[in-house]
């Protein structure tokens, strides 16, 4: 046997992003307006058979499904809720939160301040 010892290196592929993955925009619930928040309720109110927006509730916000198809929420969603889901889908996030300790980015409306 000799005395250098050689290794064998596999390259194997690297994946975007693993499928149990997914990304999320974290943003303040400071950008939704009342009508919006009424939309996550009554879809939750119903288990999903009425509204046009998946999410989940918890104390302090929503998490909220960004569509495949951003036309299936044009008539139900604010024009910055409709801007905050259209960017998140550019940016291949999968959810938005809007937390109410989130942050507030300046780049979409802002609905009420502390």
């Amino acid at each position: 046997m000799s005395d250098t010892a050689t290794a064998t290196v596999v390259s194997l592929p690297i994946a975007r992003q693993p499928r149990n993955m997914r990304r999320v925009l974290d943003l303040s619930t400071a950008h939704l307006e009342r009508g919006d928040t009424l939309e996550f309720e009554e879809y939750l109110a119903t288990q999903g058979q009425n509204g046009s927006m998946p999410c989940l509730s918890g104390p302090h916000g929503w998490l909220v499904s960004v569509p495949d198809e951003l036309a299936s929420i044009h008539d139900d969603a604010s024009p910055g809720l409709y801007a905050i889901l259209a960017y998140a889908k550019e940016a291949g996030c999968d959810w938005v939160l809007f937390d109410r300790d989130g942050n507030i980015d300046e780049r979409f409306p802002v609905q009420w301040r502390d």
